[in-house]
């Protein structure tokens, strides 16, 4: 498959991470719908999860300055049109628990409007169609790691509900105007 062109030659495809195969979304050009390797898409995605950005994903660094501690970030691709499950590990500085970490997420997390803390574990289906983030966390004692886990719609709590988040924030308006806290998925 070769990437689709349209609009004056901008091409309307991207290269996947995981295979380094181009895949080219549909484009109406005029009056005609080209679909192009949209079978090859689908094909590589369905019933189909897979790792990417072992060991050195880009966003590693930015988690790292945040929490002030190491972590393996590993993301994975599902066969899902939106939503990010995020599954981190790290070397606890001091004696934790479960139930301690739980509480510092609580803590930290106080107050804030999207954010769910819980012992359940984050479902990406829970947080669709909002600007929500779920939240756990574990300590394994058997191997003395710390287990974080977040779930996000990508593109409700992505670029766009951080923006009009921040908007509203700058603009003295009420930091929930517009946003949904609540998931369509009960």
């Amino acid at each position: 498959c070769a990437p689709s062109r349209a609009f004056g030659g901008v091409a309307m495809s991207a290269t996947s991470a995981a295979t380094d195969t181009v895949y080219s979304w549909p484009m109406v050009m005029g009056s005609v719908v080209s679909f192009t390797c949209v079978w090859k898409l689908f094909c590589s995605a369905d019933e189909d999860v897979t790792a990417y950005g072992l060991l050195d994903h880009r966003h590693t660094p930015e988690i790292e300055q945040e929490v002030g501690a190491q972590v393996l970030f590993t993301p994975h691709l599902a066969p899902m049109n939106r939503g990010i499950l995020a599954t981190c590990y790290a070397r606890p500085a001091a004696d934790v628990t479960t139930a301690s970490l739980l509480a510092a997420l609580a803590d930290a997390y106080a107050g804030e409007p999207f954010v769910v803390v819980s012992e359940a574990s984050p479902s990406t289906k829970a947080t669709l169609g909002s600007n929500a983030a779920h939240l756990t966390a574990r300590f394994d004692q058997r191997t003395g790691t710390v287990m974080a886990i977040g779930a996000i719609d990508n593109l409700a709590k992505g670029a766009s509900g951080g923006a009009l988040q921040a908007a509203n924030v700058a603009l003295g308006l009420p930091e929930t105007a517009g946003l949904s806290a609540v998931g369509m998925y009960p």
